[in-house]
């Protein structure tokens, strides 16, 4: 890199500052995938390291390496107990629109919780993982479930169609509390449920813990401010965040 800000960085690293680890995505180029494969089937969907998944961290230097190496990187977020995240992965273009409307129809609302629009024009849903191991399966047609052994692409990612990934402005992870998972959509999915062991205290999903407060805080907010975001947005995202994710929280 050349010192030229990446938005993709500064979101990987506010992504990890959150305990939800990242893996650098191969990126779009010209409509084709970096990759290089002229018949590949998940343009600017694939992870770029040796490791897939297995490489996935929410170590600060190891991730500013990557964006140095890969500056057009899209940015993935690894699903399951590792991050504490399960993701509702909606595609209308399988008929995952219509899926959602039946299961909703039969089963209630989603709660309100975090949600992504991605670049081809699906949703996704974003729930605290309830330990255990859930496994990553599609439930219905165009309806997925990512967690363990899953991951997604997030914003400001660039999708294959050439838009980017983007949160909703409703319901972005600075203003609303990640839900929990619906009971029918926990009962279709648990495989077991057993005493797995948490993250370490730096990397516990959704937690800033006492010592990290300020340094994190500090650095969402210059992510912030790089991309144009003014004093009042900034203050109202660290106040959320604070709210939401520190433990215990500052004063104001």
């Amino acid at each position: 890199m050349s010192g030229e800000a990446s938005p993709n960085l500064d979101a990987a690293l506010i992504y990890a500052h959150r305990g939800w680890p990242v893996i650098p995505i191969h990126s779009v180029q010209d409509g084709h995938c970096s990759c290089g494969r002229a018949a590949c089937s998940s343009i600017g969907k694939h992870p770029r390291t040796a490791h897939g998944l297995k490489d996935a961290t929410v170590e600060e230097a190891q991730i500013q390496d990557w964006w140095r190496l890969w500056p057009d990187a899209n940015v993935g977020i690894v699903t399951g107990n590792q991050s504490g995240l399960v993701v509702l992965d909606i595609d209308p273009r399988n008929g995952g629109a219509d899926s959602l409307t039946d299961l909703q129809g039969r089963n209630g609302a989603l709660p309100k919780t975090i949600q992504s629009l991605t670049g081809g024009g699906g949703h996704h849903f974003f729930f605290q993982h309830p330990g255990g191991i859930v496994k990553s399966k599609p439930i219905v047609k165009g309806v997925d479930v990512k967690a363990d052994g899953g991951y997604v692409v997030a914003p400001p990612s660039t999708h294959g169609s050439g838009e980017r990934y983007r949160w909703n402005s409703l319901r972005n992870p600075d203003d609303v509390v990640l839900a929990a998972l619906p009971v029918w959509l926990r009962a279709q999915l648990i495989q077991r449920v057993e005493s797995l062991p948490k993250p370490s205290t730096g990397t516990f999903p959704g937690k800033i813990h006492q010592g990290q407060r300020n340094k994190t805080l500090a650095r969402i907010a210059g992510a912030m401010r790089r991309h144009g975001a003014d004093e009042a947005t900034i203050l109202q995202s660290l106040k959320a965040h604070n709210r939401q994710h520190c433990d215990p929280p500052l004063s104001e």
